[in-house]
């Protein structure tokens, strides 16, 4: 039987849920969009606990009937494992991310977005100011210094910002 790729993702999705698997990839032919009567369906898991590989494993066989191969990413990406090299270089090139879970894909997209990047930024231009206003400060007096501690903040948050 053949299927589609969004039929491989609702078959997958409350498995991995069960399982707590951080993400699981489709590569081989059927990422390739090359899949046929004769093509099993190659998946690639993160799992964080990898005593529940069989587990998932015997559903997603049973699921399938039998006609898939599932592997661990670490293993793919590994250079000690017997994975052969083709295998790896089809994981490599044709992976599909079909599922991930939902904690991590947030996680990524934080870290990914433009936007964070630039609040990061200047979250540590911020603290960069007051240690170096505070360190003033502490070695001036407040009483002695020239400048008020708004006006050293906001010329330190320029400064650090060109």
């Amino acid at each position: 039987m053949v299927y589609t790729i969004d039929e491989i993702k609702a078959k997958i999705e409350p498995i991995a849920k069960r399982y707590n698997v951080s993400k699981v990839y489709l590569f081989g032919s059927y990422a390739r969009g090359e899949e046929d009567e004769n093509s099993d369906i190659d998946i690639a898991l993160e799992l964080g606990d990898i005593t529940k590989f069989m587990d998932v494993y015997g559903h997603l066989s049973t699921i399938f009937s039998g006609n898939v191969d599932i592997l661990l990413v670490s293993d793919l990406l590994s250079p000690k494992t017997n994975i052969g090299s083709l295998v790896k270089k089809n994981f490599l090139n044709d992976r599909v991310l079909i599922y991930q879970k939902l904690e991590e894909a947030m996680v990524e997209n934080l870290v990914n977005n433009p936007r964070m990047r630039d609040i990061t930024e200047y979250n540590e231009v911020t603290q960069n100011a007051i240690k170096e206003s505070l360190e003033k400060y502490k070695t001036e007096g407040i009483t002695k210094s020239s400048e008020s501690i708004d006006n050293y903040f906001e010329r330190m948050v320029r400064e650090n910002t060109k």
